[in-house]
């Protein structure tokens, strides 16, 4: 356009007038009819059709669009259609065409029409709308609504199919289930159940439903919700406690030759049980120089283990017995379902225990010495046996017994280190009260452990060949 500021390729030019043309053929295209349930007929009514060549199809449209012609008709009368299957072809389109060399006058379509029952039509509708917060262990349940907009029943069930996608990670779990189809105009709520397990951290949910026919709307039966649920990572170390034949040692304590290693592993978090022994080690190390710490398999029959359960810890028995005389070291490598390793002040876990074979006993001791109301005993045992008669006389410097503490009252014993759950209140056996001054005490051994004998070590200057010394002080 002369004078116009616009430069001429963004310009646009205008006409308003009748265009006269003339045409010896034309056509007509219906838009897509369906999805169907079932075809039923086929009406149309053209009129005129002397002069004319005419042409009307029916076309069947596959699941994947693609066209195939099924009827060629051009009588004007209604044509059963009944027999095309809709799982093959859910959608028809119609088409006529026509010429005319001589006249060229169009012939007219009156009408055409495709009887047919539609299909169902899902609707799915979140019903957690707002983001979710939860601990690493926890269920995730998701709930949903699935809706039959139409009025037309389902011919079968609804398939599901669920994606639980990290943030993060960009881990991915899916889940797929089939669900009663809702009848016409009514509602059908499902649950979707995820685990948390290694999921910590945002995540979306992808939920889409389908039917096996074809619908009419197929974008309202999926829904996308990010950032959905907030899964809170399980952070908390667990912690282990480890006994020798059912008690706690010290480290360099004697124990058993045979000794029942237990070890149980607690975990705060009451919803991730422990139920494999994936990322559980024990290794043991001989006495000797230049020794390694040598792994024992779970394979291995002296250890088994028990999963952990709702009131049940984790828990790892071995029995590496028998073993020879020495100083043995074992070391605890572990972690709870989330990963997290044990607490110890020692990070791995280490413990060392001494095996003496041979039955002794040592540094057996009053505690406290002197005493004014009471006194506990201390000793060591070692070698197999657990002695059934064990007696302590109590004596004056004259040797007359004024006391005499027997198993019964001593209380159970083991192999290892003692101390006696009886206290000596340093009365005499008619429950008279002794002066205060020096006392001697006697250990006897009888029965099967008769001739256990008294290993020497440097506590043991005070007590030699069954005998020590004690102080009465109020």
């Amino acid at each position: 356009v002369i004078g116009s500021t616009e430069p001429f390729t963004e310009q646009s030019i205008s006409l308003q007038d009748n265009v006269v043309a003339s045409f010896t053929s034309g056509s007509i295209f219906s838009p897509r009819i369906g999805p169907a349930q079932t075809w039923e007929t086929l009406s149309y009514n053209i009129g005129d059709l002397a002069s004319d060549n005419t042409r009307l199809d029916l076309v069947g449209i596959n699941r994947d669009g693609e066209k195939t012609t099924l009827f060629s008709q051009a009588r004007t009368e209604s044509v059963d259609v009944s027999t095309v299957d809709p799982v093959v072809y859910p959608q028809l389109e119609l088409s006529f065409l026509f010429s005319d060399e001589q006249e060229q006058t169009p012939p007219q379509l009156n009408f055409w029409q495709v009887n047919y029952i539609p299909t169902a039509d899902a609707l799915l509708v979140p019903v957690n709308k707002v983001p979710i917060s939860i601990p690493e262990g926890q269920e995730i349940n998701v709930a949903f609504n699935a809706i039959n907009v139409s009025d037309f029943a389902f011919t079968d069930s609804l398939s599901v199919m669920a994606s639980f996608i990290n943030q993060t990670t960009g881990a991915l779990m899916q889940n797929s289930k089939k669900i009663t189809a809702p009848t016409a105009q009514d509602t059908i709520n499902f649950t979707l159940s995820f685990s948390s397990l290694n999921m910590a951290g945002s995540n979306s949910l992808v939920v889409e439903i389908a039917a096996n026919e074809n619908e009419t709307y197929t974008t309202n039966n999926r829904v996308t919700q990010a950032n959905l649920i907030e899964v809170q990572p399980d952070e908390t170390n667990p912690i282990i406690d480890v006994t020798f034949d059912g008690f706690h040692i010290l480290n360099g304590d004697v124990v058993s030759p045979n000794p029942v290693i237990s070890v149980r592993m607690r975990d705060d978090n009451s919803l991730l049980f422990k139920t494999d022994t994936t990322g559980f080690n024990i290794s043991l190390r001989s006495p000797g120089e230049g020794q390694d710490f040598e792994r024992i398999n779970f394979s291995d029959p002296r250890l088994q283990f028990v999963p952990a359960a709702e009131g049940q810890d984790f828990e790892v028995e071995l029995q590496p017995g028998p073993l020879e005389d020495g100083t043995y070291s074992m070391r605890i490598l572990a972690e709870d379902e989330s990963g997290n390793e044990i607490r110890a002040i020692d990070d791995p876990y280490e413990i060392s225990f001494e095996v003496v074979n041979e039955s002794t006993i040592t540094h057996f001791y009053p505690y406290p010495n002197p005493f004014s109301t009471r006194c506990q005993f201390v000793f060591t045992l070692t070698g197999s046996t657990i002695p059934s008669q064990l007696k302590i006389q109590i004596l004056t410097v004259s040797g007359r017994v004024v006391r005499e503490i027997t198993q019964d009252e001593i209380g159970p014993i083991r192999i290892g280190n003692n101390i006696t759950s009886y206290a000596w209140d340093g009365r005499d056996q008619y429950g008279d009260q002794l002066a205060n001054g020096v006392y001697f005490y006697k250990v006897i051994f009888g029965g099967e452990a008769r001739n256990i004998a008294q290993r020497f070590t440097a506590g043991d200057r005070a007590f030699k060949n069954g005998f020590g010394k004690l102080y009465i002080l109020r």
